[in-house]
């Protein structure tokens, strides 16, 4: 986590002093209708897996996450914003000793809500999202030791929630950029793996970068 946090710190740094001389010139406030597109490095935390009391812990491989996003700043309350999200979670491999794991991926659709200093052309915000979320197994990667037969492709939804913390700097009159850190967790997935029902808990990390176009 530390070594997360220093480089979303120097990333931040370096944004800052590229994009300083520019949105000082250039920046309104830029309230109102927002569209944006945003990217992420993705480290999951260890996907948990519990059936009948056992417990058993799944360890992932970094990915990547993609998403766009269209919001409304508020401009009688320009400190709040609300936006509606989709992202995705690429494709993550894991294994435990009974059963060999392929690509683990997520669909997510969330409703934020984002409080933002309103400052000309720097804005450090945080915010907290709700939604849902779609887990898939992928079925060609999925083994069982003893047979080595595909287990079909597995597939579960729903509710699931986010915090994100960042900043969002304006380098022109319609455009911003921000760079962020979100925690994502999704807690309630039930997959059966090999006629048995496994509730599932997944969480993870994302440093993410994004622009917007505001109207």
């Amino acid at each position: 986590m530390k070594k997360i946090g220093g480089t979303f710190a120097v990333a931040m740094l370096a944004l800052v002093l590229v994009l300083a001389p520019v949105g000082a010139a250039m920046a309104d406030n830029q309230k109102g209708l927002y569209v944006g597109l945003f990217g992420g490095y993705l480290i999951p935390d260890d996907l948990e897996l519990e059936s009948g009391g056992t417990e058993v812990n799944v360890n992932l491989d970094n990915g990547y996450m993609a998403g766009v996003r269209v919001g409304y700043i508020f401009p009688a309350v320009p400190a709040l914003a609300v936006e509606l999200e989709y992202n995705y979670m690429s494709e993550q491999d894991g294994d435990i000793a009974e059963v060999k794991l392929g690509d683990v991926t997520l669909d997510n659709l969330f409703g934020n809500i984002i409080f933002r200093y309103p400052g000309e052309w720097i804005r450090p915000y945080f915010g907290a999202g709700i939604g849902w979320s779609w887990i898939k197994v992928s079925p060609n990667e999925l083994f069982t030791p003893a047979t080595g037969m595909a287990i079909p492709a597995e597939r579960d939804n729903n509710w699931a929630w986010q915090l994100m913390l960042g900043v969002n700097f304006a380098f022109g009159k319609n455009w911003s950029a921000d760079l962020g850190y979100r925690y994502f967790n999704a807690d309630n997935f039930t997959l059966k793996i090999d006629a048995t029902n496994i509730d599932v808990t997944y969480s993870s990390s994302v440093v993410t970068a994004g622009i917007n176009y505001h109207f």
